[in-house]
Formats: structure tokens, C-alpha cells, sequence
């Protein structure tokens, strides 16, 4: 098995360059299919958390949410009440929403009444998930990823990290599948490694590297057969350096990996990152359920049916995970206002030096938001402290070796 997650490493470096061209090109203002002249209009309450104690002040809120409408309005026919909450106060306020949520059949004046489409909610860790499915509040949007049916929404499969979706899909007793919130995409876990230092191992012990070196692993603290080796031959022959010093375990990144074997270190894996429960609800978006809605008079046929209003609910979900200009009006905020975008060199996977775009946050600017919660991380900006090109790059290495936990 570890040699089969070797090969699968190696692979995964040499698809490196075909993978990162392909995310480093974001395509944002996807069309989304609607017929203006039918459609109905229909607004959400959005609930999000800000990266300040002292949460989003009303003049960025309105700034924010004013240019997020003027998009969405011109897309999909759809606003959103942007309810910007602190962590400290999330959870409850949420939770006291879901309490009132029904799914009772609801009139509107008119026709040219906006349609209240309910509540589209950040889900932040396992136990709100889990308080949130207890009250059965939240709709399963599995089939909206099925690509066949929906296009648009069915791209979510190729671009969120697979072990992640997975992780996040609830299987029932008779083993049907459910997705009851989308994971915002993000770097998931870690690395155990072990680490040889190749200069003593191989220099003044006389292991080889190609062959032995590469096969010794620490796991649970306790060595294989050939480590134990080194171990033994470290308080043999070695009376100044310890054991310790030359073969260790280590939990990291994909980036603290690559830094220690650039430094001449080897290090062999034995527990690579788990898309576990825990990681893919620490931030997702889900959606409360609906009732049909109906004209004043007309009772034979919805003038808005649920299924219409999760459809809309989803194009919101959808623009803020895979559309960059949706994804990033809510991490940055507007251009110029609170952020102007400048050009900076970096080293892309080939070791070729290009020019990106970076955020550069102005200086008066107090709109903060944290980058787990508004969307998908690896479709964010470049923007130092936050979100770098080289965090990208080593990332997506990460989260192509992530696995499937049980957990």
C-alpha cells in the first residue's frame, strides 16, 4: 500500500505542471442559464462570518454586498442579505434561524414581488453540522452535482478535492448517498514523516539511500527493521550524535517536506493527509429548506416551486466557489475601495519565473474575512499573509495526496 501511495506521489509531481496550468487560469462570470424575461426574482439571507471581533463595519457591508447584488442580479436574477456575524455569535444565531425554518407553503401578492427564497448558511465544524441535521433543516444537494443534469453546478466534482467531497457525503442505512453542505476546497491536514539525515546515515554509517534509506519508516514509535538498524548502528559507532539526530518523525506539510529534502534530508511517509469529517465541515455551505411559493389566487401551480429556489440557492453556492469575481468580492472586498491588485514575480513549478496578480490590501481599508469561510480557497487571489502562489502550489500537492479517512 505505501508503495502504491509512493508511485502515486511521483505521479502526481510529474502531473504537477499540466494541473497547476490549468487552476492558475481561473475562469470567473461563468453564464449561468436563465431566461430574464421568466425567471423569478428571488433574494437569500446569507450568513457569514468576518475575520474582526468587532465583525464588518455597515459601510463595507453595504459597500460589499451592493456590488456582490449588482453581480448576481445581472447573472442569475438573485440578491443576497449579507448577515456578516463574529465567530462568538455565529453558532447560536444560526442555530435559533434554524428553529424557525418551515417548509409550509407560502403567497406573494404578485408577480413582481421578490420571492424571500430563505437562508444560505456557512456550516463551521462537525457539531454544528451534526445540531444542523438533527433539526433537518438542510437540503441534500447531491444531485445538484451530477454534471449530466447540471452542467454548471456538476463542475464542483473536478474541482473540490475528491477526498473531500467524499468525506463530506453522508451515506444512509440503505446505502443511498447524501450531500448535505459543500465543503468550501481548502489544504487538508498533514504529513507524518519519517527523517533520515542522509549526510551521517549515508556519509559515516555507509546506508544506502537509493535502496535502505528509502525504506525506513517510525511508525506509532516504532522503527521497521531497516531504521532499527540505524538506529543500532547510530549508538555503535557514533559516540557524539545521538540516534535522535539522525532519524526522527516529523508531522508537516507538503511545503515543510519539500524544504527538509531540499536541505539534504530524506523523508519517507507514512501517514499522509485525511480528508476526515471533522476537516471537510470545518467550513461548508449549506442550504435550509423551502416551501413552494404561490400568486395570491393561483393554487394549482407554484409561481416559485422549492426545487426552483434550491436551483437559485445553488447558483449562489456555485459563484462563490467556483466563479472568481463572486469568491473574491467576498474574501478582499472591491477593488480600489478596499484593495488594489499589483504584479509580482513568482516561481512556478517548472522553475520558470512569471508575473501574477497580488491583493494589496490599501491602508484605511477594515474589511477583514477569513479564507476558509468565503469560499474556496484555491480560487482566492494571491495575497501575502493570506493566501501566497507558493501556498497554492504546495496545496494542490497536498491535497492530491490526501486520502479518505474512516474517520
Amino acid at each position: 500500500m505505501r508503495m502504491k501511495r509512493l508511485i502515486a506521489m511521483l505521479l502526481c509531481a510529474a502531473m504537477m505542471c499540466i494541473t497547476l496550468a490549468s487552476c492558475e487560469e481561473v475562469i470567473g462570470g461563468f453564464d449561468y442559464d436563465w431566461e430574464p424575461e421568466v425567471e423569478r426574482k428571488i433574494s437569500f439571507d446569507f450568513y457569514i462570518i468576518s475575520d474582526s471581533a468587532d465583525g464588518v463595519s455597515s459601510e463595507d457591508q453595504n459597500t460589499v454586498e451592493s456590488k456582490v447584488n449588482q453581480y448576481l442580479k445581472e447573472k442569475c436574477n438573485t440578491t443576497i442579505d449579507i448577515h456578516f456575524l463574529t465567530l462568538a455569535e455565529y453558532e447560536s444565531t444560526v442555530g435559533s434561524i434554524a428553529d424557525s425554518v418551515s417548509t409550509e407553503a407560502q403567497t406573494i401578492a404578485n408577480s413582481n414581488v421578490t420571492i424571500d427564497g430563505g437562508d444560505i448558511v456557512l456550516i463551521v465544524g462537525e457539531d454544528m453540522f451534526n445540531s444542523l441535521m438533527a433539526k433537518d433543516v438542510l437540503v441534500d444537494l447531491k444531485s445538484y452535482l451530477n454534471p449530466d443534469v447540471y452542467k454548471d453546478y456538476g463542475r464542483l466534482n473536478a474541482q473540490i478535492t475528491s477526498a473531500l467531497l467524499a468525506a463530506a457525503t453522508v451515506t444512509d442505512a440503505d446505502g443511498a448517498e447524501h450531500l448535505y453542505s459543500i465543503p468550501n476546497d481548502h489544504v487538508i491536514g498533514e504529513y507524518v514523516y519519517t527523517v533520515i539525515n542522509r549526510e551521517i546515515a549515508e556519509g559515516e554509517l555507509n546506508f544506502s539511500a537509493q535502496t535502505e534509506l528509502g525504506e525506513m519508516l517510525i511508525v506509532d514509535g516504532q522503527p521497521n527493521e531497516l531504521a532499527a538498524e540505524l538506529i543500532d548502528s547510530v549508538s555503535a559507532n557514533l559516540t557524539d550524535v545521538d540516534a535522535g539526530d539522525v532519524i526522527w518523525v516529523e508531522n508537516g506539510s507538503y511545503e515543510d517536506k519539500q524544504r527538509l529534502e531540499s536541505e539534504g534530508y530524506i523523508c519517507n511517509v507514512s501517514e499522509y493527509p485525511e480528508a476526515t469529517k471533522s476537516e471537510a465541515y470545518q467550513s461548508s455551505f449549506g442550504i435550509f429548506k423551502h416551501g413552494d411559493v404561490y400568486l395570491d389566487g393561483v393554487t394549482d401551480t407554484p409561481f416559485a416551486s422549492s426545487e426552483l429556489i434550491y436551483s437559485r440557492a445553488m447558483d449562489v453556492l456555485y459563484a462563490i466557489k467556483a466563479d472568481v469575481t463572486l469568491r473574491n468580492l467576498l474574501q478582499y472586498g472591491v477593488e480600489n475601495s478596499h484593495y488594489k491588485l499589483v504584479e509580482k514575480e513568482v516561481v512556478d513549478a517548472k522553475g520558470n519565473t512569471i508575473t501574477v496578480d497580488y491583493v494589496l490590501p490599501l491602508e484605511n481599508s477594515t474589511y477583514k474575512m477569513n479564507l476558509l469561510y468565503t469560499g474556496d480557497a484555491f480560487n482566492a487571489f494571491y495575497c501575502d499573509g493570506v493566501w501566497t502562489y507558493d501556498m497554492f502550489i504546495n496545496g494542490k500537492a497536498q491535497n492530491a495526496d490526501a486520502v479518505m479517512s474512516n474517520n
